[in-house]
């Protein structure tokens, strides 16, 4: 979420004109788990390296986010005007794919990334939309 917006939050915060709570999340480890190829392709068998697949990444299950959302209502005086930062794994790219290649087994053609930001603008078109925001006041 880009600072401009956690700025316009909490300034509406401080005018009492709303309560918020942001979830960040990182990617959804369920998804990928389920075939999004951005840091591998199992169908086709495909991994393309990026920083040599050493970066790390927090990923956040879905049920994890549902237990979030489910103890920040529980909890609004807690959690009212925050951000709240949850994860349940950080793991390398190498570590998913040693997984992939354990359940797909087989020969994976492998190539090295034109560059990070290629990754990052993968995982901003796909995953921009699923962050969860809790707006409503007195919850």
């Amino acid at each position: 979420m880009s600072a401009d917006i956690q700025n316009h939050l909490k300034e509406k915060a401080e005018r009492g004109e709303i309560e918020w709570t942001l979830f960040s999340t990182g990617p959804f480890l369920d998804m990928i788990l389920a075939n999004l190829p951005l840091l591998f392709n199992a169908k086709n068998k495909e991994i393309a390296w990026y920083a040599a697949g050493e970066g790390k990444t927090s990923f956040t299950s879905n049920v994890t986010i549902g237990k979030a959302v489910t103890a920040a209502l529980k909890l609004p005086t807690k959690t009212k005007n925050r951000n709240i930062f949850i994860h349940d794994a950080v793991v390398t790219q190498k570590q998913m794919v040693a997984l992939a290649k354990k359940y797909v087994p087989g020969e994976w053609k492998e190539t090295k990334a034109s560059s990070e930001e290629e990754l990052k603008a993968k995982f901003e078109k796909r995953f921009i939309n699923f962050r969860v925001y809790i707006t409503k006041k007195d919850m």
